[in-house]
């Protein structure tokens, strides 16, 4: 059973930005190999669509 959670939102026990940065470059190599996407291109249609939850929900969430 846990008995604690711990958050680190301000990257004090570890380097978030770090670990954020290869799992985007893991997500793009993904992307390019099995969606053909090149890198560029992936990128382009994240920001196009980063808030496309919030617009059919009508309300700000998590999934944007």
């Amino acid at each position: 059973m846990y008995k604690a959670v711990i958050f680190d939102l301000d990257s004090t026990l570890y380097d978030c930005d770090a670990c954020h940065a290869r799992a985007w470059e893991a997500l793009c190599c993904y992307a390019k190999e099995h969606l053909r996407l090149e890198r560029e291109e992936f990128i382009r249609c994240r920001e196009e669509n980063i808030h496309a939850p919030e617009s059919r929900l009508g309300m700000p969430c998590a999934a944007g």
